[in-house]
């Protein structure tokens, strides 16, 4: 999944995280569902598809950026946001050329690689970029008809507008933003 799928289905996963865990951060669970992919610098060295899915990807990264940057942020939410990151990942089945198929969760203690492989988003051969600009879009509009079964789900249920519904949808991003401006 690219980024912005990290991203918009991060924000989608939140919105019903958050309802159970109230003490979730919005912007640190993003934080963290775009974590895993930092090894994406390694792009500049060229060792971005030797080690894609493995370092980066492990719950023991997690856990220790999750506790060093739990000085200062939320932990729960860093940790949440990458869980959430690794298995769309498996989910997924994204696979690598030259790292093969799945996340090496457990590394470095292991090199098991975990997948689930429900949906195939395997590099296509027209190359690399072609490839992201594929699944961003396939991301945006599974996103959007998600949107859409939301708005109409709260429509039902709520006998409000639909723009009271996508008030309600934005309403934890309104508010991060305006806690950034503070």
């Amino acid at each position: 999944m690219t980024p912005l799928g990290h991203l918009l289905f991060g924000y989608l996963f939140f919105l019903v995280l958050s309802k159970i865990y109230s003490r979730l951060s919005l912007s640190e669970f993003l934080f963290g569902a775009l974590l895993p992919d930092i090894d994406a610098l390694l792009l500049i060295t060229g060792g971005y598809f030797l080690y894609h899915g493995m370092f980066t990807h492990s719950v023991f990264f997690l856990l220790f950026v999750a506790i060093i940057f739990g000085i200062r942020f939320s932990s729960v939410s860093i940790f949440a946001g990458g869980m959430l990151h690794l298995v769309i990942d498996m989910v997924l089945a994204d696979t690598n050329p030259l790292n093969g198929l799945g996340m090496r969760l457990l590394w470095p203690l292991s090199g098991v690689q975990f997948y689930l492989g429900w949906f195939d988003l395997s590099f296509f051969p027209s190359g690399y970029w072609v490839h992201l600009i594929q699944n961003a879009a396939y991301e945006i509009i599974l996103f959007m008809a998600i949107l859409i079964l939301y708005l109409v789900t709260y429509r039902l249920l709520t006998k409000r507008s639909f723009l009271s519904g996508f008030h309600a949808f934005l309403g934890p991003l309104k508010k991060t933003i305006k806690s950034f401006k503070n």
